[in-house]
């Protein structure tokens, strides 16, 4: 299947998200920082179907859009359950780091490491590499033919 990949940079650290559409314009959301607007025109800018929000990791730059992205589009979030404590405490590094404040913290739907997630997000060839070194979850993403790593 041919896969198109939007690269949003926001935030301070000019952090990546990725927008992955198919040919049937169903669309996963990587690592939605803090530009909801642009991510929420983009997809809708190009009528596509937003099925799932996916973090490589849970590091603040990379959260802060997701609670208003599933509450738009009602999809799931996917983490590595190791990173669930980063993710609690993401307000306390946004203001640290950022000055910023405060985040909704997103409730994860689905653990990489408790679930298939090709049982979930069919339309898309989609395996998870876990790398941990990072954060204690992080991951890779190879969707198709393209490998997906944290953006830093």
């Amino acid at each position: 299947m041919t896969i198109s990949i939007k690269q949003i940079p926001n935030g301070k650290w000019k952090e990546n998200c990725y927008v992955v559409s198919n040919v049937n314009n169903d669309a996963l959301i990587i690592d939605p920082g803090s530009d909801e607007i642009s991510i929420i025109n983009f997809i809708k800018d190009n009528n596509l179907n937003a099925i799932a929000i996916i973090n490589t990791h849970a590091h603040y730059d990379h959260v802060g859009a997701i609670s208003k992205l599933k509450d738009e589009f009602l999809i799931p979030l996917f983490l590595h359950s190791r990173d669930e404590k980063l993710l609690k405490a993401a307000n306390l590094y946004a203001n640290l780091f950022d000055g910023i404040g405060p985040i909704k913290i997103p409730t994860v739907d689905y653990y990489f490491d408790q679930m298939d997630i090709q049982d979930h997000v069919a339309d898309f060839s989609i395996k998870v590499l876990f790398t941990p070194g990072h954060t204690w979850g992080s991951v890779c993403l190879q969707i198709e033919n393209c490998l997906f790593n944290l953006s830093f």
